[in-house]
């Protein structure tokens, strides 16, 4: 992820204060788990902490890459398998979840200030991409 002008192309392109050319990478890892993986120098906030090393993310964490970029990560896989685990037998806690289907991509909207971005988490890949209108 990274801005339009990086050496190289950039799966998520974000403009703004404080984002780097070539910001962080974010990685699918066997279709369930997301990885965040900051660049050098880059600012990224996974729940109000500073990212500094590599992180895992996980559904409902928020993300802020740069100033003023502000994210809700989510991961349908990882929500369908907490759900599951919510239904089965031995669990005695009920599920919060309303997601209802991991197998296709899924849309959401984001109003931070005055910012507005729509984006699309896609898991059918080994690499995570965001589609930011």
């Amino acid at each position: 992820m990274g801005r339009p002008d990086a050496s190289s192309i950039q799966d998520i392109v974000l403009v703004g204060t404080h984002i780097l050319s070539e910001h962080c990478i974010l990685e699918n890892k066997f279709n369930e788990l997301v990885e965040l993986r900051p660049c050098n120098g880059a600012i990224c906030y996974v729940n109000g902490k500073k990212v500094e090393e590599t992180i895992s993310l996980r559904t409902s964490d928020r993300v802020i890459f740069g100033n003023s970029h502000v994210f809700r990560f989510n991961n349908p896989e990882q929500v369908r398998k907490e759900k599951l685990l919510a239904t089965s037998p031995s669990s005695s806690s009920p599920s919060t979840s309303t997601l209802s289907s991991a197998s296709s991509p899924m849309t959401d909207s984001i109003t931070s200030g005055k910012f507005n971005s729509t984006f699309q988490l896609s898991f059918n890949m080994s690499l995570f991409k965001v589609y930011v209108n």
